[in-house]
């Protein structure tokens, strides 16, 4: 399997977990919301945002 660069981090079997939290529809379509999901999701220490 061959490795791959996402920012500064590389993804790969020899290289931690790249943590993708997801928002779907959470957000009940409140900008306000969707950003509070967003810092909340940094601040658990994912890497990267599905939405």
């Amino acid at each position: 399997m061959k490795d791959i660069k996402v920012g500064e981090m590389i993804i790969g079997a020899s290289h931690r977990p790249f943590i993708i939290a997801e928002m779907s529809g959470n957000h009940n379509q409140s900008l306000e919301r969707a950003l509070d999901i967003v810092d909340a999701a940094a601040k658990a220490g994912a890497h990267g945002l599905k939405i």
